[in-house]
């Protein structure tokens, strides 16, 4: 469980750093990908998961490959 709750919150981080370098803000997120400003918001606070097809979505508004965002959240040693 803990491996989970580390790999949401490094998912999160990570949506919300690519959001300050591209400068949009999450009204912009939520407008781009259709998913509910509240919904968003408690995901990026690491409240609940996003699921594949959300990082599918959220990902191609940001116009980054799926597989290189996952990367991005791996911990290397």
């Amino acid at each position: 469980m803990r491996t989970t709750e580390n790999r949401r919150t490094r998912a999160a981080a990570e949506i919300r750093a690519e959001l300050a370098r591209q400068k949009k803000s999450q009204a912009w997120l939520s407008a781009a990908t259709g998913i509910k400003k509240t919904t968003l918001r408690s995901r990026l606070d690491g409240v609940g998961p996003f699921g594949l097809d959300d990082l599918d979505i959220i990902t191609a508004a940001l116009h980054i490959p799926l597989v290189e965002f996952i990367s991005r959240t791996d911990v290397t040693a």
